[in-house]
């Protein structure tokens, strides 16, 4: 797959495609949506599967007979981060499914979407959640917060702990930043500044414009 920028319903996101697909760039594609309240209800209940894209480590930190948590090591191929999205597949939770969880946290996360099967390595923070609803893509939010989970040999908790649990805040919250965003963009459209310069070869005098121009070939600058 190659990371590919996907139109939402307000903004873009990173999508991994196939490498036979096209980008935006190269041909017209179907928007896709943000996740709305109504629709998170009817995911949550369903614990629905979704994908959360990310461009951290992506093999295991810590080597034979190394205990974690295992330090980062900067000079070793094996934790390095990925040069394309990979994607871990997670399921959507209600607060009633984390039973062994304590009872302040799932409160001080209701307003959140919990993960009970949170995946996931350094350098992922941020990146997207997706799923689709109804043969629809939708962009649910970016993650992933969370605990005890493995996180790829960097925190002490197990592979497999019970008391795993992920959480992100859902786009719709924030809809109000998004259309702050975009008003500054269309009120600050991008500029390219151009130069002009002047080229000479002999009698000749050519003047060539552009972002950074250059003399062609045979002329000097003046």
């Amino acid at each position: 797959c190659r990371p590919c920028c996907v139109a939402t319903g307000s903004s873009w996101v990173s999508l991994p495609l196939p490498a036979t697909a096209v980008c935006p760039d190269e041909a017209a594609i179907q928007p896709a949506n943000l996740l709305t309240p109504d629709i998170s209800k009817v995911l949550v209940a369903t614990k629905a599967e979704v994908s959360f894209h990310g461009y951290g480590e992506y093999r295991d930190r810590c080597g034979p007979g190394q205990v974690n948590p295992c330090k980062k090591d900067f000079q070793n191929p094996n934790h390095t981060t990925s040069e394309l999205p990979r994607v871990s597949k997670l399921n959507l939770a209600a607060g009633s499914d984390a039973s062994l969880l304590d009872a302040q946290l799932i409160e001080d996360l209701k307003n959140e979407i919990l993960v009970l099967n949170p995946a996931g390595c350094p350098g992922d923070s941020g990146g997207p959640i997706t799923t689709v609803y109804k043969g629809a893509p939708i962009y649910l939010g970016q993650g992933l917060d969370g605990g005890n989970f493995y996180a790829c040999g960097a925190s002490p908790a197990s592979k497999n702990d019970p008391r795993a649990f992920g959480y992100f805040s859902p786009v719709y919250k924030h809809l109000d930043l998004i259309k702050a965003a975009e008003d500054f963009i269309k009120a600050n459209p991008a500029t390219t500044s151009k130069s002009t310069i002047t080229c000479i070869k002999g009698k000749l005098e050519k003047k060539v414009s552009g972002s950074n121009p250059k003399c062609p070939s045979g002329f000097k600058k003046k």
